[in-house]
């Protein structure tokens, strides 16, 4: 069941025109409720609560029950209105604070998508780099295998071991 705002606001307004609690009910065989005058004597709120099946062989009636619901209902429907609201405004909240998270997770990962897309560029550049490196390695011991004369090769072998270690 679905309470519309209409229907809170209905019931949230017959509460407050109703006489201020709290409520009671003051026994006998017809019951009457009444209201507390903070400090003076009571307000009568109901008499002559009648219904099809009063009962007065001693145990509690019909009328006895539902003066009990009555002012049960006017303690307690206030308080159920006021936290039907309470959840209707906190509902309210996440759903909006859900949907922020929602679209900031979309952007995230469109950034995320983005900078993985630039470091597959990099890689692709690195690569392209390391492979001109070694290419300028290979003409460079080849020059230096053809300029140095034969009697320095076994020096010049050294310094290609060297620089081969240190890469």
């Amino acid at each position: 069941m679905t309470i519309t705002a209409e229907e809170l606001e209905r019931d949230k307004a017959l509460c407050e025109k109703a006489t201020r609690g709290p409520w009671y009910t003051r026994p006998g065989p017809d019951p009457e409720i009444v209201a507390d005058k903070h400090g003076a004597s009571e307000w009568l709120i109901a008499s002559q609560i009648v219904t099809d099946d009063d009962t007065y062989g001693g145990g509690e009636s019909e009328i006895d029950r539902n003066a009990a619901f009555i002012v049960a209902a006017r303690q307690g429907w206030p308080k159920y209105i006021a936290e039907v609201e309470r959840l209707n405004v906190a509902h309210a909240t996440w759903r909006r604070e859900a949907v922020e998270a929602y679209e900031a997770a979309a952007v995230s990962d469109d950034k995320l998508n983005d900078a993985m897309d630039q470091l597959k560029s990099k890689d692709a550049e690195i690569a392209r780099l390391n492979a001109l490196l070694e290419a300028g390695r290979e003409v460079r011991d080849t020059l230096i295998g053809e300029i140095v004369p034969e009697h320095l090769k076994s020096a010049a072998d050294a310094v290609r071991k060297q620089l081969r270690t240190t890469r």
